[in-house]
């Protein structure tokens, strides 16, 4: 017999919570388990379900996002902006 995994329920009522709910379940270490029936995605109308279970493989560290000051800190400053047409013409 198999060795049970532990898994996770996700349930909501809209795309956008059921969304942030896998993402926090995905940071988690959960992964989808499509190979039964029970496990997969479903969705009945607006109601989504899903039963993660817990990845085997170590979870890699989540990047935290860059923060406005760390883009400006690093964008470089261009001197002169980038003309665009013709050159006018000189009498």
């Amino acid at each position: 017999m198999s060795e049970l995994k532990p898994t996770k329920l996700i349930e909501a009522y809209g795309l956008l919570d059921y969304s942030l709910a896998l993402q926090t379940a995905f940071r988690e270490g959960y992964v989808v388990d499509a190979s039964t029936n029970e496990n997969c995605p479903t969705n009945y109308g607006g109601f989504f379900c899903a039963t993660l279970v817990l990845s085997e493989e170590s979870v890699p560290e989540v990047q935290k996002d860059k923060t406005l000051d760390d883009i400006v800190a690093t964008k470089t400053v261009v001197d002169k902006p980038e003309t665009r047409g013709r050159k006018a013409k000189s009498s």
